[in-house]
């Protein structure tokens, strides 16, 4: 018997798609998740946000950074001003 225990080795093997994809469907995951791409469990492409924040990101994708700038700026008067009822 050849004892292995002094050899540094690591052990890389890939998951069959399909076995991937069961895991999944089992735990209600997305295969992003699964691989490690993200820690959401619905994967890149869903969101939690409803319409109107989608809207508002993407709008502010396109802003340049003056833009942006003043697009937080004026973020943090509307949460200042904000009345909690």
């Amino acid at each position: 018997m050849i004892d292995l225990k002094h050899l540094n080795i690591i052990a890389v093997s890939e998951v069959p798609l399909y076995i991937a994809i069961n895991i999944a469907k089992l735990y209600h995951v997305s295969l992003d998740y699964i691989a490690g791409l993200t820690n959401d469990k619905r994967g890149l492409t869903q969101s939690s946000l409803d319409q109107d924040e989608t809207k508002l990101i993407s709008g502010f994708r396109r802003l340049d950074l003056i833009g942006k700038g003043r697009m937080l700026e004026r973020l943090e008067i509307l949460i200042t001003q904000q009345v909690d009822y």
